[in-house]
């Protein structure tokens, strides 16, 4: 079975071009922010289908242009749908706690810390329109809505809830599921 974190794809973007320049790769960042977003826009979905050669340092523009988007969308939904496991990186604790209802073993308070903290990092994610993002089309959108769906679909399916993290299905890393003020 195949397990997956989805993260949105416009926080996703931002954050690749920021880690791309931190790392110097003036191949992929000299032309902008804009034609970095358009090369890397469908990255996640290209994956999942399966077209070679596809990484985190391809630009994937002219990949994703000759593809049936709509064809696309269709093989992508059902392969999302078999995955083992989806969690979602806005919603990190909680997709823990999904994985350990599903699949069982013990919570640790490891797997909730920010291992890989960007010195551009926002707490409530990057600012899109800054970025030029707001009205972003991408064939990754279309994957991450059906990645949400069964990501909320199965939480509904585990009982997975604050209260059932903290006490039932994480009690050792109940911290990391405080009750909202």
């Amino acid at each position: 079975k195949v397990v997956c974190m989805f993260r949105e794809p416009r926080q996703r973007i931002i954050s690749h071009w920021y880690w791309s320049l931190k790392m110097d790769e003036t191949e992929y960042t000299s032309d902008g922010f804009e034609h970095f977003a358009r090369c890397f826009s469908a990255m996640a979905t290209l994956m999942i289908l399966g077209i070679p050669g596809v990484t985190y340092r391809t630009c994937v523009r002219e990949a994703f242009e000759s593809i049936d988007r709509v064809e696309a969308k269709r093989i992508v939904e059902v392969r999302v749908r078999q995955f083992g496991f989806i969690g979602l990186t806005d919603h990190w604790a909680l997709s823990v706690c999904l994985f350990h209802a599903m699949f069982g073993g013990e919570c640790l308070a490891a797997e909730f810390d920010q291992l890989r903290k960007g010195s551009n990092r926002a707490t409530s994610g990057y600012n899109v329109t800054e970025f030029g993002l707001d009205e972003y089309d991408s064939m990754d959108n279309d994957t991450y809505r059906v990645a949400e769906e069964v990501f909320w679909d199965r939480v509904t399916e585990h009982g997975v809830h604050r209260d059932a993290c903290r006490q039932r299905i994480c009690p050792k890393a109940a911290d990391a599921f405080e009750p909202l003020a």
